[in-house]
């Protein structure tokens, strides 16, 4: 009797020992299983986002001239625009340049200064020129005053200029 219990409890060992290993490997299949999918359904998601990020973009990217185009429409676009921004950059720049350069205040109020009297200095002259050699009153009083193609206007007080 007892080798047909050891013979049981021998037979009862391998089953459970066969159990185990299977329950092993199960669990080994479904954690393998489990990580192959979180990570798929990972990926699928990153792509996901990848891909409303991309179209946010495109999005923000569009312009009103695009949309226009899409439709076979276009703007007109006028280069003082474009003029009027590179002078604005210009004075923008030379005022920073003024204003970082390593100098005092005191030094750089009186560059200012000398440029500007320069500057007033440079007007003044031609139109001190241009004062006296303008023409006298003509008969009558007539101011005569000739443009660059030789035409006389001729003026008479506050009723402005006729030309001849």
């Amino acid at each position: 009797m007892s080798s047909i219990f050891d013979d049981t409890m021998s037979t009862a060992k391998n089953v459970v020992g066969s159990a185990r290993e299977n329950a092993e490997n199960a669990m080994g299949a479904a954690k393998a299983g489990a990580e192959q999918a979180a990570a798929k359904s990972r990926s699928v998601f990153l792509d996901r986002v990848r891909t409303v990020t991309h179209l946010i973009a495109v999005a923000r990217s569009l312009g009103g001239d695009d949309l226009l185009g899409w439709i076979g429409l276009a703007r007109r676009r006028s280069p003082l625009g474009t003029v009027a921004a590179f002078g604005a950059g210009m004075a923008i720049g030379a005022g920073a340049a003024l204003i970082l350069a390593p100098t005092s205040g005191q030094a750089l109020r009186a560059k200012i200064l000398d440029h500007l009297r320069m500057v007033n200095g440079e007007a003044v002259e031609p139109m001190a020129q241009a004062t006296t050699t303008a023409p006298g009153p003509g008969r009558n009083g007539d101011a005569r005053v000739a443009n660059r193609n030789g035409d006389v206007a001729v003026g008479t007080g506050h009723r402005g200029f006729g030309w001849l």
